[in-house]
């Protein structure tokens, strides 16, 4: 299923239905991941890296943000209550609506944090304007998603794999980043990349294997499908 296109009310709505339709939960899950994870990492490590102890400490709070509001979504009942509670005039209202309940979520981390880090009910203080700063830069400078007829394109190729190599590149595409390296990379945060390969049932090492072999087969299926050589360097 194709989530690049909903909004996030849309995907939160999805993610409530994780008990009746996991598989799709989780793709919602892992698209507003794709979308906003970045943003947080960046905004906490900038304005309380030294309290977190580093770069780690922002990447562990923000896959906690994120696992806390797919459970939230887990107790909701109604899956059209959830869009109706985020939905507003317009995308970038939802959007801010979304993040905004996401920010109290990582708030909440982080205090707690903190507090037990220091051992006792000191005073935390929680830089508002450093995430609003952030927030704006990035609205300015959105992350560019692919087109619907690149999509049909993938989905042609990855119908060409094995059913175990297509599920282990979708799997792994939301933690793709085109912007790392010369080819981009998997940016998978610590402890993440183990989780994923335990959920099917296999070694972090495996699956990096078989990612490995489903991307060379995945070139070799965008000719198939006559894809064009710069869409090709999409895929890495």
């Amino acid at each position: 299923m194709d989530f690049t296109q909903e909004t996030e009310d849309v995907l939160l709505g999805y993610m409530a239905m994780q008990h009746a339709d996991p598989e799709t939960a989780g793709g919602a899950w892992h698209e507003l991941y794709r979308r906003h994870h970045r943003y947080f990492i960046a905004v906490l490590g900038r304005a309380h890296g030294k309290d977190l102890g580093g770069p780690d400490g922002a990447i562990d709070i923000t896959i906690e943000a994120f696992r806390e509001l797919y459970e939230w979504a887990g107790r909701q009942h109604d899956p059209d209550a959830v869009v109706a509670k985020f939905t507003g005039s317009s995308p970038e209202a939802t959007r801010i609506k979304v993040l905004g309940y996401m920010t109290e979520i990582a708030k909440n981390i982080f205090i707690n944090q903190v507090r037990q880090d220091s051992r006792g009910p000191a005073r935390v203080e929680f830089d508002d304007e450093a995430w609003e700063s952030e927030w704006h830069r990035r609205s300015q400078n959105p992350v560019r998603r692919p087109s619907p007829a690149l999509i049909a394109r993938y989905e042609q190729a990855l119908a060409l794999l094995s059913e175990r190599e297509a599920e282990v590149l979708r799997l792994s595409l939301p933690w793709y980043d085109p912007d790392k390296g010369n080819d981009g990379e998997f940016d998978f945060p610590p402890g993440e990349a183990e989780r994923v390969a335990t959920s099917i049932g296999t070694t972090p090492e495996n699956f990096r294997q078989i990612r490995s072999r489903a991307i060379r087969r995945a070139r070799a299926a965008l000719d198939t499908v006559q894809l064009t050589p710069a869409t090709k360097g999409d895929l890495r």
